[in-house]
């Protein structure tokens, strides 16, 4: 029984190996890309790209992400911009070495790559939800 069930359970991990990893479902439909600083829509649908500028400390290795949308009418390509990495503000201890006034510094950041999650239909005509669903 025992090693009927190590069989199984190698023959599953084999399968995973294989496959690159676990099955899910693609994050894009047929239609819909995007890469670099472009989008492109050739569906009937409106689309909503969930995206994330990452931003990372100007001359530093530190990194943040910023989320941000994309939307996308039928039959449209659109040049993305992405969010805009703001600075980091750290706040200083008063009793510190560093004299600082405030006692605040601001770090800057740039932006280095977007990344688009997924996209998922909208319809543009839609009312906003109102009151309480209770």
């Amino acid at each position: 029984m025992f090693k009927s069930i190590l069989a199984v359970a190698s023959l599953t991990c084999a399968a995973f190996v294989v496959s690159g990893g676990a099955a899910h479902a693609q994050p894009f439909p047929p239609g819909v890309s995007c890469g670099g600083t472009t989008c492109r829509n050739d569906t009937d649908q409106h689309y909503l790209i969930e995206s994330w500028q990452v931003c990372q400390v100007v001359g530093g290795y530190s990194q943040s992400w910023v989320p941000f949308n994309v939307m996308m009418k039928p039959h449209e390509t659109v040049q993305v911009t992405g969010a805009e990495c703001f600075p980091m503000i750290v706040d200083v201890p008063e009793d510190s070495d560093v004299a600082i006034v405030p006692n605040r510094i601001r770090i800057p950041r740039e932006p280095v790559e977007i990344i688009y999650s997924r996209a998922v239909t909208y319809d543009p005509n839609a009312k906003a939800p109102t009151g309480s669903a209770f």
